[in-house]
């Protein structure tokens, strides 16, 4: 008799992690707990984990993953903690849960919602579940745009800065700063490109003046 093969599926943003249940530890405990209870024999249970990845979309490494298992047949059942761990966005969730796994015959767990697809016959559960759908995506466009309007506010005061700077700056005290020789590069290209340069023609200039590309000229000021 061949194997059972249930997919655990664990996903941990950055904001999730401030929430100790939704710690991947938490979840995989959750998730092991409620397989013993299956009263299931052969099953061979395939962790997936994405760590750091939003649910507003299914670009994740580890989703990928289990999905191209799931189109080969090689998944039985996925079992998640909610919903939101899945995905956030009630579409491509909805797709997913009413299309594909049914398609491919993958029963779909959610334990705090309850939810089942052998039991629920393959729909999304009915109106509790879609209106948590909905709260779930409401929740992420929330946080997003409470994360814009903070991020404006910082730039107002001139404090927010991005993670990177742009070639010619350089960060000091929480703040953007000119980055002179950096800058004059900038300088250069702008009164080379003016000139009619082409881009060619500009790179060679660069070299023969012996000045580093930016990604070289990073890589030295990291050091």
């Amino acid at each position: 008799m061949s194997d059972y093969k249930i997919a655990l599926y664990i996903r941990l943003s950055v904001n999730d992690k401030k929430v100790e249940s939704n710690s991947i530890e938490n979840q995989k405990l959750l998730l092991i707990k409620y397989t013993e209870n299956m009263e299931m024999q052969n099953i061979k249970l395939l962790e997936f984990v994405d760590n750091g990845y939003s649910g507003t979309n299914f670009e994740r490494p580890a989703m990928q993953e289990l999905l191209e298992l799931v189109k080969t047949h090689q998944v039985n059942c996925i079992i998640v903690k909610d919903f939101s761990r899945f995905g956030r966005n009630i579409i491509q969730t909805g797709y997913f849960l009413e299309q594909v796994f049914p398609l491919y015959h993958v029963r779909f767990i959610s334990i705090n919602e309850n939810y089942d697809s052998d039991k629920s016959k393959n729909n999304t559960g009915g109106i509790p579940v879609t209106i948590q759908f909905l709260k779930n995506e409401y929740y992420s466009r929330d946080l997003s745009q409470k994360s814009k309007s903070a991020k404006y506010s910082k730039m107002e005061k001139g404090e927010y800065i991005q993670k990177n700077c742009c070639y010619g700056y350089k960060k000091e005290n929480n703040t953007l700063k000119i980055d002179e020789p950096a800058a004059n590069t900038v300088r250069l290209l702008f009164e080379l490109a003016l000139q009619g340069k082409s881009i060619t023609q500009i790179a060679k200039e660069l070299y023969h003046r012996k000045i580093a590309i930016p990604e070289v000229y990073k890589g030295r000021k990291r050091r």
